[in-house]
C-alpha cells in the first residue's frame, strides 16, 4: 500500500496554527495484460499514473475558539504542479460519510481557480463528524472530517479529472496530535482486449486516466482493495456546479464495466479509503469515416479502411477489411491445357484455365488477353469456379505452312484485375505462361 499517514505532533505551533503540509498522492502502477488463451495472461506494459505532478496542496489548522479551541479553521491552499493549469475544483465536505453517501447527500462547493492558486477556509465544526466530543473529553476524543476534492485540470490542452480523498482526525481538543490521512493504491491489473494493449498504454500516459471502453478492456483488479466506491457521471453533468453522480458500492476489488462517461473509483483497503482512480468510457473510433482516429485506438490492424496498411500491403474487404500482402496476388495455370493440334491450315481453339491466387475479395477481371509468340489477342474469360477462369485461345490458320511440325512460343495469358485498397480503387496486371503450341 502506497500511503501517507501524517502524524502532526512535531509541527510548529505558532499563534495557534498547525501546518499539515503534504504532497498529493503517490504513484499508481497500472499493469496491462492481454489474454493469450487457455485462461493465461501475459503482462505487456506497466504504466505509472502520477497525479501529484498536476496539483500541490497544503492544509493548516488555525484556532479561532480561544484557549479551549471551541472551533478551528481548516485552511487549504491549492496550486498547480508543473506546467498544468487548474481550472476548477468541487469540494465535498463529507464529515463522517463514505464517498458514495457523501456525493448523494452533500452539495459541493465549486470553485473556479484563477492563476492556478486557490485558498479555502472551512470551519471545523461545519465539516466534522463528532464521534467522541472534544468539548466533553478534551484529552481523548475523536472528531472526523472527510474531504473529497474533484479537480478539473488542463494538462497541455487535455482535460484531466483528479479525485482526492483526505481524512482529518481530531484526537485532542487543541489538535495537539491530529492526523491527516491520505492513501493511494499501489497497483491495478488491467485486462486489455486483443490488439489494444498499446492503445490502452498510450491513453493512460496521455490522460492519466484508465480507458474503460469494452472494445479496449475487459476488466480491472484493484490490488490491495477489499471494496470499491464508484461515483459515475456523464461528461455534461461533470461540468455542473453539483454533478449528479450515480453511485455503487462493490463488495469486491474487481470491475468489468462502467455505464457513464466517467467513473471515479475509490478503493477501500485495510488502511482506509484511497484516492480516486479515474476511469473513462473513452469514445471508440468509427471505422469507415475516412478518418484515422489513432487517439481512439484506430489502426490498420482494426480498420485499414481509415488507416492505410504498411508499404506492400493493401486493405482488402472494404470497411471490414484487413491488410493483405499484395505480392501474393498472382496468376497460375489451374490445369495443363492440351496444346497439340493438327492441320495448320485451319483455325483451332484451345481452352486455357487459370487461377488468381490470393484474389482480393472484391476483385473484378477487367482485361483478359493472350499472346502467341509476338502477337497479342483479346479473349473473353469465364469464371467457372471462384477465382478460376476458362479462357478460349484461338490459334489462327497458317496458310503457308508445309508438312512437318510447327511450334508456337512463347505463349502467355494476361489479366488485369481491379479491386479496392480500403476506399481507393487499384489495378494489377497478372501474367502466366502456358505451354508451346505444337502443330
Amino acid at each position: 500500500m502506497n500511503y501517507k499517514n501524517v502524524l502532526i505532533g512535531v509541527f510548529a505551533i505558532l499563534a495557534g496554527v498547525l501546518i499539515l503540509d503534504l504532497p498529493i498522492i503517490g504513484a499508481v502502477q497500472v499493469n496491462i495484460y492481454y489474454d493469450v488463451g487457455g485462461g493465461n495472461k501475459i503482462k505487456q506494459y506497466g504504466v505509472t499514473i502520477e497525479p501529484e505532478n498536476l496539483i500541490d496542496k497544503s492544509i493548516s489548522i488555525k484556532n479561532i475558539g480561544g484557549p479551549s479551541w471551541t472551533n478551528a479553521k481548516i485552511i487549504i491552499n491549492i496550486s498547480n504542479g508543473g506546467t498544468s493549469d487548474l481550472e476548477s475544483v468541487h469540494v465535498y465536505k463529507c464529515k463522517g460519510l463514505s464517498p458514495t453517501d457523501c456525493v448523494e447527500t452533500e452539495t459541493p462547493d465549486m470553485h473556479t481557480i484563477i492563476n492556478n492558486d486557490l485558498d479555502l477556509e472551512l470551519l471545523w465544526n461545519d465539516i466534522s463528524h463528532v464521534m467522541t466530543s472534544c468539548s466533553s473529553s478534551p484529552s481523548s476524543c475523536l472528531e472526523v472530517a472527510n474531504l473529497f476534492f474533484l479537480f478539473k485540470v488542463n494538462d497541455n490542452g487535455k482535460t484531466v479529472w483528479v479525485g482526492i480523498w483526505n481524512k482529518i482526525e481530531r484526537r485532542t481538543y487543541n489538535f495537539a496530535a491530529p492526523y491527516l490521512f491520505e492513501y493511494s493504491l499501489d497497483e491495478i491489473d488491467l485486462d486489455a482486449e486483443y490488439g489494444f494493449a498499446t492503445h490502452v498504454r498510450d491513453f493512460i500516459q496521455t490522460y492519466l486516466t484508465i480507458p474503460f471502453n469494452p472494445v479496449w478492456v475487459s476488466g480491472a483488479i484493484f490490488q490491495g482493495a477489499d471494496a470499491l466506491y464508484e461515483l459515475s457521471v456523464s461528461s455534461s453533468e461533470l461540468q455542473q456546479s453539483s454533478p449528479n453522480f450515480y453511485t455503487e458500492y462493490h463488495a469486491t476489488n474487481e470491475m468489468d464495466d462502467i455505464t457513464r462517461d466517467y467513473s471515479f473509483v475509490l478503493p477501500n483497503t485495510s488502511q482506509g479509503i484511497v484516492n480516486s482512480i479515474t476511469l473513462r468510457l473513452n469514445p471508440s473510433f468509427l471505422c469507415g469515416n475516412d478518418i484515422c482516429e489513432t487517439d481512439k485506438g484506430e489502426s490498420s490492424s482494426n480498420c485499414c479502411y481509415d488507416c492505410p496498411c504498411s508499404e506492400g500491403y493493401y486493405c482488402d474487404g472494404g470497411i471490414e477489411g484487413i491488410c493483405k500482402l499484395e505480392s501474393l496476388i498472382s496468376l497460375s495455370l489451374y490445369e495443363t491445357p492440351n496444346t497439340t493440334i493438327t492441320n495448320c491450315n485451319e483455325e483451332h481453339v484451345i481452352n486455357v484455365t487459370a487461377e488468381v491466387n490470393y484474389a482480393p475479395s472484391d476483385m473484378d477481371l477487367t482485361r483478359s488477353e493472350y499472346k502467341l509468340n509476338d502477337t497479342t489477342y483479346s479473349t473473353q474469360c469465364n469464371e467457372i469456379f471462384s477465382d478460376i477462369y476458362r479462357c478460349p485461345v484461338t490459334v489462327p490458320p497458317m496458310p503457308d505452312c508445309q508438312e512437318g511440325e510447327y511450334r508456337i512460343s512463347p505463349n502467355y495469358l494476361n489479366f488485369t484485375i481491379s479491386y479496392t485498397n480500403g476506399s481507393d480503387p487499384k489495378t494489377k496486371d497478372l501474367v502466366v505462361q502456358f505451354p508451346d503450341i505444337i502443330v
